[in-house]
């Protein structure tokens, strides 16, 4: 599997990885078809959740399935690191294969911006 680096903030928190393997930004727990990357993401808790799973090699695979498909432990890997807060930015050098919201995005590096927001709505009676 081919790592990428990746960096940025999230409320003004640093961080930088050189060995990342899959990256989410979530406002859900799955992925996909269900698969569950991250038990606490909720989408009703108003925040940007950030998933980093790194350094992954097969000694530590079999027990990262089992915390992703079975136990749904996913807060318990030391191979999985959770950011949360308001307003992300996070960059990616390396051109990626990537998606947003199921649809394939063109392989290219990536730079995201995103704060939360709150905007009023009118509902008449």
């Amino acid at each position: 599997m081919r790592h990428f680096a990746v960096s940025g903030s999230i409320d003004n928190h640093q961080f930088h990885y050189d060995d990342v393997s899959l990256a989410g930004i979530l406002n859900s727990p799955t992925l996909g078809g269900g698969i569950n990357i991250d038990q606490l993401t909720r989408s009703n808790n108003n925040e940007i959740a950030l998933v980093i799973y790194r350094d992954i090699k097969l000694s530590v695979i079999f027990d990262l399935l089992i915390k992703v498909l079975i136990t749904k432990k996913t807060n318990e890997s030391d191979n999985i690191d959770r950011y949360t807060g308001q307003k992300l930015q996070l960059k990616i050098t390396d051109p990626i294969r990537g998606q947003v919201d199921g649809e394939v995005i063109p392989q290219k590096p990536v730079n995201i911006d995103l704060a939360l927001s709150t905007y009023p709505f009118y509902l008449p009676n």
